[in-house]
C-alpha cells in the first residue's frame, strides 16, 4: 500500500476500531456553538465539524462482536471526523508542514504529517519488524496468506436478539463440544442442533446469505466465534468456525515475509495512533450536537428534516 493511502487508512481508523465519541466536553468551556442553520454537528475545541464533513465519512456499518444491533454509521463517521481534526490540530501545534502532495490547507494533509512524524519517531515502519517476528506472525496467521471460499460452521440460531447477545457471551472461547451444548440449550434450528450444532458449509457465491458469508469470511480462523447477526431469514446467528480451507496459500519466502512485515507494522501503527488519539481526546473539549447528527444521512449525504 502506498504511503499516503496507508496514512489515510490509519488516520481514519479503518485498520482497527475507532475510539468512541465523547458526548461531554473534557474541558470547562468552548466558544464553538450551533449555528442558526443547525449545520454544526460537533466542535473540537473551537473548530466546527459540519454535516457535509461527517456525511463524507459515512460508510456501510459492520457488525460489532456480541452486539445484535448494527451501529449507527453516522456516529462512526463523526468519530473519524473528530480524529482527523484532533490530528490536524496537534500537527499545527507542532508546526509540521503538510504531507507532500496534500492540498494546501486541508486537514487531511496536515494530519498525515502528524502521523508520519509520530510513526517515524516511534520507529514503527516496516523495517522495524525483524525477520523472526515476521515468521512468527506468518505461522500464527495462516489465514492471511491464502484465499478462503468455503467455511464449515457450527451455529446457534435464535429468534430474540437480546438472547443472542447473551448466548454469544457464553460462547466466547467455547470449543466444539461446549458450543454444541449451548446449541442444545438455546438453538431453534433442529437439524443443526441434532448434529452438535453442525450447520454445514457456507459457500461463496450468488446463493449465499450475504450476512452469514461476510461474517465467516471475516472470521476466517478455525475456532473463531462471531455474531450475533441477523440473516435473510430473519433469525439471529452465533457462528463458530470448524474449517476454513485455505486455497492458493502463499508459502514462506520473500513475498510472504514482506506481507507479514507490512501487516505486523500496520497493526503496531494502528495501536500507536489509537493511543495518540486517546491522549489528544483527553486534552480536548469535544461537544456533540446530537440533534444535528441525527439529520446526517446514513447513506453519505446530509439529510433534511
Amino acid at each position: 500500500m502506498p504511503r499516503n493511502r496507508l496514512a489515510a487508512a490509519l488516520l481514519l481508523g479503518t485498520l482497527g476500531g475507532a475510539v468512541a465519541c465523547r458526548h461531554t466536553p473534557s474541558k470547562a468551556t468552548s466558544t464553538c456553538k450551533q449555528d442558526a442553520a443547525s449545520s454544526v454537528v460537533a466542535c473540537v475545541d473551537d473548530t466546527v465539524i459540519r454535516k457535509d464533513e461527517v456525511s463524507a465519512f459515512v460508510r456501510e456499518p459492520t457488525w460489532t462482536p456480541g452486539v445484535a444491533a448494527l451501529p449507527d454509521p453516522r456516529r462512526a463517521a463523526l468519530d473519524e471526523a473528530i480524529r482527523l481534526h484532533l490530528f490536524a490540530q496537534e500537527a499545527r501545534a507542532r508546526k509540521l508542514a503538510p504531507a507532500s502532495g496534500a492540498p494546501a490547507g486541508s486537514p487531511q494533509g496536515i494530519a498525515q504529517a502528524l502521523m508520519q512524524s509520530e510513526l517515524a519517531a516511534r520507529g514503527l515502519g516496516r523495517d522495524s519488524v525483524s525477520d523472526d517476528e515476521a515468521k512468527r506472525w506468518f505461522d500464527d496467521h495462516p489465514e492471511a496468506f491464502g484465499e478462503i471460499d468455503d467455511v464449515h460452521v457450527q451455529a446457534i440460531v435464535l429468534r430474540d436478539p437480546r438472547l443472542a447477545e447473551q448466548v454469544w457471551a457464553k460462547a466466547k472461547g467455547a470449543d466444539r463440544d461446549a458450543f454444541a451444548a449451548l446449541a442444545t440449550a438455546y438453538s431453534i434450528d433442529e437439524p443443526s442442533k441434532a448434529k452438535g450444532a453442525d450447520f454445514g458449509w457456507i459457500h461463496a457465491g450468488r446463493d449465499a446469505d450475504r450476512t452469514l458469508l461476510g461474517l465467516v469470511l471475516g472470521l476466517r480462523r478455525p475456532g473463531s466465534i462471531g455474531g450475533p447477526v441477523r440473516a435473510a431469514d430473519g433469525r439471529w446467528y452465533v457462528l463458530r468456525i470448524l474449517e476454513a480451507p485455505l486455497e492458493h496459500q502463499t508459502p514462506w519466502g520473500e513475498l510472504a515475509k514482506a506481507k507479514a512485515k507490512n501487516l505486523l507494522a500496520r497493526e503496531r501503527q494502528r495501536v500507536a495512533l489509537d493511543a495518540l488519539e486517546a491522549s489528544l481526546r483527553s486534552r480536548a473539549t469535544i461537544v456533540v450536537f446530537d440533534d444535528a447528527l441525527a439529520t446526517v444521512s446514513s447513506k453519505g449525504q446530509a439529510a433534511t428534516k
